[in-house]
């Protein structure tokens, strides 16, 4: 039969370093964890707040818009309402317009 070559000997100290590093490395990484936790909460709440604001300022542009459009419409209404108005003075021009033009031909008559 073949013998097994010998293993060494495991040096308890070398055991007991590597589980102490291990736990250290093991803190270090929960403790990241829990920052990278925190963290991300952060931003979290950043973009909930930043879209808050955006749908206030959707909201906002859009009441704003329709009162633009509301008060266009009545500028319009009025408009239309001033032109109806108005047009008395139209004919009223066109009368001017023709005494004008007799009263032009009456001094040329009379000179």
């Amino acid at each position: 039969m073949e013998e097994k070559p010998k293993r060494p000997a495991i040096d308890v100290n070398i055991i007991h370093d590597l589980e102490s590093r291990a736990n250290d490395v093991s803190r270090s990484l929960n403790l990241m964890i829990s920052q990278l936790k925190t963290n991300m909460d952060q931003i979290s709440q950043v973009t909930v707040e930043g879209l808050k604001i955006y749908q206030h300022s959707v909201d906002d542009i859009c009441d704003d818009l329709d009162k633009s459009i509301h008060g266009m419409y009545s500028l319009i209404s009025k408009c239309d309402e001033i032109d109806q108005n108005m047009s008395p003075l139209y004919e009223m021009s066109n009368q001017i317009k023709q005494f004008q033009k007799i009263l032009t031909q009456l001094e040329a008559e009379w000179k």
